[in-house]
């Protein structure tokens, strides 16, 4: 484990050193990192502003204040305190700083959801916009970070693992999924029966899960089942939790904003309640790293395929570069603003490889108050976006086009270029501080996607929604004549809807299988056949769910418990299976009548993810 762990932060540190550390966003200072002064034990709690509590529960001193409202808090290696709140940026702590620092910053409309630290000092954050953009970062102690993890769905909570590189999290949805951040894989669920909103890793590879739908605290093994029970009397639910640092003890904060602590071993209640109003986030100084519960297996298909062939839903593509020290495009913030923004990086998902994105967007008249990227600037409204995109793997080229289907509000984009002017609405940036530089970004949030898969001489067509947040600045302070900031970054991710292949049918009788797998989170799949002229005809045969009875088109029935119905037209033949619980549906296209050589178009319709 120790050398999978030295690997990993290897490969961290070769990745981050080619980048602009996002930290220096950072704040205008870079001073060196100083340790709080914290004694082992230590709770900072996250509510009313930022305030930390002796080991014994006791107040010790504000933090941060209100009106300050964080959400999460991580406290790191030497006591390093890392909070967040609305704004789409991560604060850390020093001593004797009036508040926090922008340690990092991300895409707009995020928001930090959930962090944990590393033994190395090393921070893990889970951000969300809420649809379609959810990832999982990494930040070395002074900023520097490799591609984000993008996710499918939002992390409502995560730990890390000892080794440094092995996530667990939990989202909307049951169970703990779990990913190997350094080598960029997911692995095997933990099959927890409900969904989690708080989760921490223990040294013996059990875990606590506190239930987002309320009830007692659970400790659960690797078979997801309960060991152990953690609760209060008159409490019904639970926010947030962490370890003592002689890893004996739980402190856990209650729905209604109340600290207690218990026995590990016995589940006995310590202490409490102490109430504090509202506690969002906790962390224990000095808290031990856990250990993660063995992973036997695959993760469970996020993805509909068609005859094997995945479409993009789970697809994350990301780049991280640094941008040119002159901007390449001319800006009109008071009328229309053509830009073009490209990028080349790692794709994760169903095909893991790298990518490669061209796109040209026009912006519309930028008053729109929403404020924008590290500067809070203005927006304008996307009149257009569109290009093209390539996702290589090792077995499969994906090849594909972006374009928007309709113009405007949400989809949004800004480019500016300026000397000496400050920027009172910045996140990162103190509203007296110049700058000199330009920022342009484009967010469609989403956009549509046509891509087309290459697979043993066969061509798949998936469409889907795909939300991408692209962006490229260069600044510099007016005062010194500073790097005060700079990052190039194209983040984009895909769901389908809808996936097919074409067949050439020439012949009366003739018959192409075909299969489809769903997730298990699946109820209902649509099947279409599509072809060109009315007077042909095509049924589907033989289809069946694992062993069950086939099914021919022409007469409605059941099948097991699944449900069957049909609607034919003189060019198109639409199939509903209900009942579904993810699974393998086989079935045949099969030729009736043709009166020459046609091509068929079998389609999966429905979004996956």
């Amino acid at each position: 484990m120790a050398s999978r762990k030295r690997g990993g932060r290897a490969a961290l540190a070769a990745v981050g050193s080619t980048l602009v550390a996002l930290g220096a966003l950072q704040s205008v200072s870079s001073a060196p990192l100083r340790p709080i002064d914290h004694a082992p034990g230590d709770i900072v709690v996250a509510g009313r502003g930022l305030i930390s509590l002796s080991p014994d529960g006791r107040f010790r001193r504000t933090i941060d204040p209100p009106p300050f409202s964080p959400s999460v808090v991580a406290v790191g290696r030497g006591g390093m305190i890392f909070s967040a709140g609305e704004l789409p940026t991560l604060r850390r702590y020093e001593p004797d700083a009036p508040a926090g620092q922008s340690f990092a910053n991300f895409t707009d409309g995020s928001k930090v959801t959930a962090m944990a630290t590393t033994a190395d000092g090393d921070i893990y954050v889970g951000t969300s916009d809420g649809q379609f953009l959810h990832a999982i970062h990494r930040f070395t102690p002074i900023g520097v970070s490799p591609l984000p993890f993008l996710l499918t769905s939002a992390v409502r909570t995560l730990d890390v693992a000892a080794d440094g590189c092995t996530v667990l999290y939990g989202t909307a949805a049951p169970g703990l999924r779990r990913l190997d951040f350094c080598s960029r894989t997911r692995l095997q669920a933990v099959p927890v029966p409900v969904p989690a909103r708080a989760v921490r890793l223990l040294r013996d590879t059990t875990v606590l899960v506190a239930p987002a739908g309320g009830g007692p605290i659970r400790r659960v093994g690797a078979d997801g089942r309960t060991v152990r029970t953690y609760g209060a009397r008159g409490v019904g639910s639970w926010t947030a939790m962490d370890v003592t640092p002689d890893g004996n003890s739980l402190w856990a904060a209650s729905g209604g904003g109340a600290l207690f602590r218990f026995d590990l071993a016995s589940g006995a209640q310590q202490q409490g309640p102490i109430g504090l109003g509202i506690i969002r986030g906790l962390a224990v100084a000095g808290a031990p790293r856990g250990s993660a519960p063995e992973s036997s297996g695959l993760p469970e298909r996020e993805a509909i395929d068609l005859d094997g062939i995945s479409t993009l839903t789970g697809e994350a593509v990301t780049s991280l570069a640094n941008p040119p020290q002159q901007p390449r495009f001319q800006c009109s913030p008071g009328g229309e603003t053509s830009v073009k923004f490209d990028g080349a990086g790692e794709a994760i998902g169903p095909y893991p490889g790298s990518f490669a994105v061209d796109l040209a967007a026009t912006i519309g008249r930028q008053s729109v108050q929403l404020p924008s990227g590290v500067l809070g600037i203005d927006v304008g409204p996307l009149r257009a976006l569109q290009g093209d995109f390539t996702i290589r793997s090792a077995e499969r080229i994906v090849t594909g086009r972006v374009s928007l289907p309709a113009a405007g509000l949400p989809n949004t984009g800004t480019c500016i270029v300026f000397e000496r002017r400050t920027f009172p609405r910045s996140f990162v940036f103190p509203p007296n501080y110049a700058l000199t530089g330009y920022y342009s970004n484009a967010h469609a949030r989403p956009a549509r996607y046509e891509a087309r898969i290459f697979a043993a001489g066969r061509v798949f067509v998936d469409r889907g929604a795909t939300t991408i947040f692209t962006e490229e600045y260069h600044l510099l302070g007016v005062s010194d004549q500073r790097f005060a900031g700079g990052l190039k970054r194209h983040v984009q991710t895909f769901v389908s809807d809808r996936v097919s292949v074409t067949d050439s049918f020439r012949a009366s009788s003739q018959r192409v299988r075909h299969s489809a797998g769903f997730p298990r989170t699946t109820r209902k799949a649509t099947l279409q056949i599509s072809w060109r002229r009315p007077r042909d005809q095509f049924v589907v045969a033989g289809l069946r769910l694992s062993a069950r009875r086939a099914y021919e088109s022409g007469r409605q029935e059941r099948s097991g418990k699944l449900k069957i119905t049909t609607v034919r037209s003189p060019t198109k033949l639409k199939i509903t299976v209900s009942g579904l619980q993810g699974g393998r549906l086989r079935f045949d296209v099969v030729a009736r009548r043709v009166a020459g050589a046609t091509p068929v178009e079998t389609a999966v319709l429905g979004r996956s993810g």
